[in-house]
């Protein structure tokens, strides 16, 4: 982290008095100033959008990281979605499309379907995303959920859209793309947005000139003309030089790169394959000194001041247009020069088209020795191109793997986040609860501190009341010492009313007596009404301090196991992602190893041409489950016969190959050895063989390990067949119907079944049969049809090669291979899948011949 980042993050702690302005360094020093809280974090946003304005990318990624850590620590999870797509939108302007991919990724985890906004501009970044890393079918459907979701811009759905059409068209899915990009194009004319029209008309010239439509794609491109300028002005004339040179118009190919060559003659690379196009051209017209001109342009130009890239291309040109016209000896040397510089570029493509045209040479000046040496390094290039073919299309299904495995990951901890988020949510709202408690509480005390403010007016009032009874009682005191002054004056008059005046005097010392019995009740009710107001505030305190206690603690716990929740969720990141890399590498190692291996078995394998020599119109049907198969077809020729099989070793991948080496060199042997010698007689030795080399481990443990066999002996001299089987059964044509057979149930190796009866041995006279077929179970065991759970059985199988006994060669092959397919459909391929056709008759027929 940057020191200005550092010093941002003090500035929020501290807090000072904001200062308003318009660059990145102002809105930070504002930013510094304001509390936590959604201004702050806008201003935090709009620094980070200004510094990536600037391309400072480093600051900008900082800046939203900051953003994003406090939108969470706030519990803003729309804000904190907005931070995100900053940062992927950040990492796919600097070509980290990984990253931007990983931000986009946990943009659309927090994204709710509340906030379509959110939803479909996470969905976008990540269409976008994986459009680059070259994931067509994410980038389609991610591309599908941001249109849907309704919350792009015009612009950005108009973007969108695009994607969609890119990955339809990339994955060679042309009918979709096709309907995708009229609609791109459709709005994309309504809203004169010039840039997305460009390359959506682009798009669908590729999808016409794969379908060979080219006076629709001419159309387009013309259309295209009107909306470029500059260096896409003459890549479009250039592409309409080579539609109309495809459909025969060179007069026009010629005005179009022409044209085009004003246009790139400052882009040396660019402009150097106008000038190839154009010697095609002139050479398609028999125009060859114009065509040797341009060439010769072209290679100066490329060779000089351009890259050098297409070199070795513009070389094979002009050595064609010297082999056209029979400058046999130039054409070799330029030949030579091209591979050369394939060499150099290591671009196996170049090479292979110079070794194929080197080969057309030679064959032309009738070196035919030179012509075999030239076809065995074609057929080199051509393994290594399969090679690389392979360990490209393994490296993308690994690169596949690899992004779904983070995209599962990081969708789980962001669940994982929003799971922790809302237990810390649902603790705060559990305080908050507890806090209103706590605030009723309050408001009961206090209501019941009125009570006693009630009963202390209560209190006053009868000490007043108390005071007027005392003063009524010393006025009544004063008035009797008057009246006995009186009395003692008129004690005559008094006596006659002494009767009285003593019944008067009873009467006020009762009540004197019951008013000082009414001031002490008064007084013992204050009392106790002051011992209770006592005791309830210091229940009250008591319970105040232990609540507010009891929430600090439970506070402090929730804090600590937030803490503790993100530090274990970050080392876990960790350790997958060093995990995953181990795993790639040594998957990648596993990979080369079986790769190689998958080499070495193929030396065994016969092919299609072997079949061509030896059996004359057969075919080969061979699809291994892995890389590696335990399916073996077999194919010998010794004087007098041919011997074909088909092997099913035990299981499928490595260890089911290892046998399958076994099971090669062992029959070869034996037949190579006795090959008069009857077939169930061969299969009982290579029974007793392979129990005797796989049958038991180190440790005395017998082994279950084994394989099927079908064997046929064809007579080269009469045409006749003879067919025994192992655990695999033989199919035939006789007399326009379909005969089965099947193979003796004990395999090779079967040491379960050793009491079984000896194999049986089948024998056909010559012109008997005129088409046979072997085949393992992964045929007829390949689950699929039209709810992909059933199994294909010898029903459909018999059905199919009904169809292919009326082909031959390749094209009984591809039949085999499209009902294959078909049935299988989308379902997972169960095992190998072996299948050998052959006709007894034709052998018979091309030694005639």
């Amino acid at each position: 982290m940057s020191l200005r980042v550092l010093i941002i993050a003090l500035l929020l702690v501290i807090g000072l008095v904001p200062v308003h302005g318009q660059t990145v360094e102002q809105l930070l020093t504002q930013v510094s100033a304001l509390s936590e809280g959604p201004e702050q974090l806008e201003l935090l946003a709009q620094a980070a959008h200004l510094s990536a304005a600037d391309h400072q990318w480093e600051e900008a990624m900082e800046l939203a990281e900051l953003g994003a850590a406090k939108a969470n620590e706030q519990d803003l999870p729309e804000t904190a979605v907005e931070f995100e797509l900053v940062m992927a939108e950040i990492a796919a302007a600097t070509g980290d499309h990984v990253r931007s991919l990983t931000h986009a990724l946990r943009a659309n985890s927090y994204a709710t379907e509340d906030v379509p906004r959110l939803r479909s501009r996470s969905a976008y970044f990540l269409a976008q995303a994986y459009l680059e890393a070259g994931v067509s079918a994410k980038a389609c459907d991610y591309a599908n959920q941001a249109i849907n979701a309704g919350g792009l811009l015009p612009k950005e759905r108009r973007q969108a859209m695009l994607i969609r059409s890119k990955a339809l068209v990339a994955a060679l899915e042309d009918d979709r793309a096709m309907t995708s990009l009229e609609e791109t194009v459709q709005e994309a004319r309504t809203a004169k947005d010039q840039p997305v029209l460009v390359q959506a008309l682009g798009a669908r010239v590729l999808v016409l000139g794969r379908r060979g439509q080219f006076g629709a794609a001419i159309a387009i491109e013309e259309e295209r003309l009107q909306l470029v300028t500059g260096t896409e002005r003459g890549i479009v004339l250039n592409n309409l030089g080579e539609l109309h040179a495809r459909q025969g118009e060179h007069d026009k190919a010629h005005d179009r790169f022409g044209e085009a060559s004003t246009w790139l003659v400052t882009e040396p690379d660019l402009y150097g394959r106008v000038l190839t196009n154009s010697a095609i051209s002139y050479a398609r017209e028999e125009k060859f000194a114009m065509a040797e001109q341009a060439i010769e342009s072209a290679v100066a130009i490329i060779g000089g001041r351009g890259s050098g890239q297409d070199l070795s291309h513009a070389l094979q040109v002009k050595s064609g247009v010297q082999l056209l016209q029979g400058r046999f000896s130039e054409s070799l040397s330029t030949a030579r020069v091209s591979l050369e510089e394939s060499d150099r570029t290591g671009n196996l493509a170049d090479k292979l088209a110079a070794l194929e045209l080197l080969s057309r040479i030679s064959l032309e000046r009738g070196a035919l020795v030179e012509k075999q040496q030239f076809d065995a390094k074609i057929t080199g290039v051509r393994n290594q191109i399969a090679v690389h073919e392979e360990q490209t299309a393994r490296l993308r299904t690994e690169r596949d793997n690899s992004m779904n495995r983070q995209e599962r990951d990081i969708t789980t901890l962001a669940v994982s986040e929003q799971r922790e988020r809302l237990r810390a949510r649902q603790a705060t709202l559990y305080a908050e609860n507890q806090a209103k408690e706590f605030g009723l509480l309050v408001a009961e005390a206090e209501l019941r501190g009125s009570l006693l403010r009630e009963q202390e007016l209560a209190r006053e009032r009868a000490l007043q009341e108390l005071n007027l009874l005392q003063n009524t009682m010393a006025r009544e005191r004063q008035d009797r010492e008057l009246q006995q002054l009186q009395d003692e004056r008129t004690v005559q008059m008094l006596r006659l009313n002494k009767l009285d005046l003593e019944r008067k005097q009873k009467e006020s010392g009762m009540t004197m007596l019951k008013r000082q019995n009414e001031l002490l009740e008064k007084e013992s009710a204050l009392k106790a009404a002051e011992q209770d107001r006592t005791q309830l505030l210091n229940r009250f305190a008591i319970a105040a301090v232990v609540l507010l206690a009891g929430t600090s603690i439970f506070f402090f716990w929730i804090l600590r196991k937030v803490k503790g929740k993100n530090r274990t969720i970050r080392t876990q990141v960790k350790q997958i992602g060093y995990m995953n890399q181990e795993l790639s590498q040594k998957n990648g190692d596993l990979m080369s190893s079986i790769t190689y291996a998958r080499s070495i078995q193929r030396t065994i394998v016969p092919s299609q041409r072997d079949l061509d020599v030896i059996l004359p119109g057969g075919f080969l049907f061979y699809r291994p489950r892995d890389v590696v198969s335990g399916d073996l077809p077999f194919l010998m020729e010794t004087p007098d016969h041919v011997f074909i099989a088909a092997i099913d070793c035990t299981g499928h991948g490595v260890p089911a190959a290892m046998l399958s080496f076994i099971a090669y060199f062992n029959l070869s042997e034996i037949l190579h050895t006795a090959p008069d010698a009857p077939l169930n007689k061969l299969l009982e030795e290579l029974h007793a063989r392979v129990l005797a080399r796989v049958g038991r481990t180190d440790d005395g443990d017998q082994l279950a390990d084994g394989m099927d066999l079908g064997l046929c002996r064809l007579d080269k001299r009469d045409g006749a067949v003879t067919f025994c089987g192992a655990g695999i059964g033989f199919i035939a044509r006789r007399n326009g119907e379909m005969l089965r057979i099947r193979g003796d149930v004990r395999g090779i190796g079967d040491r379960s079944r050793e009491t079984a009866p000896a194999y049986t041995q089948h024998e056909f006279t010559a012109g008997e049969l005129d088409r046979c077929f072997l085949f393992s179970d992964g045929m007829i065991h390949q689950f699929g049809g039209p709810e992909g759970r059933s199994k294909l059985s010898h029903k459909h199988l018999l059905r199919y090669l009904t169809g292919a006994a009326q082909l031959a060669g390749i094209e009984a092959c591809d039949h085999i291979a499209r009902m294959f397919d078909e049935w299988k459909g989308t379902t997972e391929q169960t095992d190998d899948a072996l299948l050998i056709g052959f006709d007894p008759a034709c052998r018979k027929k091309a030694m005639a011949a």
